[in-house]
């Protein structure tokens, strides 16, 4: 089938219609599905013919799964997305025996109970698989914001949950309930915080990466460096994981390994000059400088490809674009500051200082020092009080009012603390500062 007409059927709704006998395989081409799709008449394979599940999108724009099956279902290469004016879970299913090869669960977000990517509800000798899967920011508001599952056996192999988040922090990986029994490895999880997996039901975790640590064999609990699923090079799921040499290739259709040893999660690291969308940025540089999609020239779908789009933004406010920031001035695109000398990049290339050094001058004293220690006689802000004054006594030389009281720190008794700012002589504790001002050897006193 194909979504441009060229195929037996225009929707996968239609081929599912139309299937006459169990297990028939209904082959998808590339494209967008914009439906809500229910296999409840045969048990189905449903294959799509790219190597990317970026390229077969399945995309709900109503408040239902996007795909739901009570008849066994096997699932290769797809991702299941929604709009964001549509709300529910991804996947729904309710059969016996299926499973997830190469797919995408994202971006769904079911405001009530059971599964926010995925929901599983099998008879005790079932089934469901799911392997070199991301799933990734989906949310609920209890019970499983990646995956629930009740009943059968559950085997998750080679997956990154990634974003995903239980509102009431019951999982939010996995909310594995009653009887069954759950078997994850070489997988990632790292999502809203560390309650990553609630098992009601036995569980063996090996050889994976959990946010917060669990127990089991070989598993690590340090930070993946996830970039949107993808592996950053220092990355210690890299050459991570163990395996028996029968899952040949990641999500992608990269081999694996790719290095001493296959890494964990859905996606193997591949350091790679190819710009796959032919928007002039490197697949590397999208997956782990900007954060764009390497497989679509325009990730946001507002007309600019990502590289034009670095000609415009400023994702850290300081005043320099991305592009001049990474292929100019070498800055950190997501740091106001990158050098730490508490001066924006902006403001230190306007003033001729080097963003990457805290002390351009190299005389040993900060560049913030520098630039204050020219106007500390000044009085930036206005209030009266020299900015030299304001440093020794640790009021904000920027600010007239330092503790937001509403009275000016020239006449704040306390101006480190809102509650107070008139000196009480009966006090037992002494005020934060006391300004005595003193009148000057050349004043001209009038009466």
């Amino acid at each position: 089938m194909d979504a441009a007409g060229s195929g037996d059927f225009t929707s996968v709704s239609g081929a599912l219609a139309a299937l006459t006998k169990p297990y028939q395989m209904i082959v998808v081409k590339p494209g967008t599905y914009e439906e809500t799709l229910r296999s409840t008449r045969y048990p189905v394979l449903l294959q799509a013919t790219s190597g990317s599940p970026y390229d077969t999108v399945l995309r709900a724009t109503t408040n239902a799964p996007v795909l739901y099956a009570d008849k066994d279902i096997y699932v290769t290469g797809f991702m299941l997305t929604r709009t964001s004016q549509s709300r529910h879970r991804g996947f729904e299913f309710r059969g016996t025996y299926g499973g997830m090869l190469n797919c995408i669960i994202e971006n769904h977000y079911y405001d009530r109970y059971y599964g926010g990517g995925a929901y599983l509800e099998t008879p005790s000798h079932g089934e469901f698989r799911f392997v070199n899967c991301l799933i990734q920011k989906n949310k609920v508001r209890h019970y499983g914001g990646g995956i629930y599952n009740e009943g059968g056996r559950l085997i998750i192999d080679h997956c990154t949950f990634f974003g995903n988040r239980d509102i009431y922090s019951s999982g939010n990986a996995l909310f594995l309930n009653r009887a069954g029994n759950t078997e994850i490895s070489n997988s990632i999880l790292w999502d809203h915080d560390d309650q990553e997996i609630r098992a009601d039901s036995p569980v063996v975790v090996q050889n994976s990466l959990v946010r917060g640590g669990y127990s089991g064999s070989g598993n690590l609990s340090a930070d993946p460096m996830l970039r949107q699923g993808f592996l950053h090079p220092d990355s210690p799921a890299i050459d991570a994981a163990i395996s028996d040499g029968s899952l040949a290739y990641d999500l992608f259709g990269n081999p694996r390994a790719n290095g001493a040893a296959p890494d964990l999660g859905a996606i193997e690291y591949t350091a790679s000059a190819i710009d796959s969308d032919g928007d002039g940025l490197s697949d590397d540089q999208e997956r782990y400088e900007f954060l764009s999609n390497f497989r679509r020239a325009d990730s946001d779908n507002d007309g600019l490809n990502d590289y034009q789009e670095l000609l415009v933004n400023d994702r850290d406010q300081d005043g320099l674009t991305d592009y001049d920031e990474y292929f100019t001035y070498f800055t950190d695109i997501n740091n106001v500051d990158t050098d730490g000398d508490s001066i924006s990049d902006g403001e230190e290339i306007q003033k001729g200082l080097n963003p990457l050094e805290w002390d351009s001058n190299f005389d040993g004293i900060s560049d913030a020092d520098s630039s204050l220690e020219i106007s500390l006689n000044m009085d930036i802000d206005d209030d009266g009080l020299s900015n030299r004054f304001e440093r020794m006594n640790w009021t904000n030389h920027m600010l007239k009012d330092t503790d937001g009281d509403g009275i000016n720190d020239l006449l704040d008794a306390y101006p480190l603390d809102p509650d107070f700012w008139e000196f009480r002589p009966n006090d037992t504790e002494n005020p934060t500062l006391i300004i005595t001002l003193i009148v000057p050897s050349q004043a001209n006193l009038i009466d």
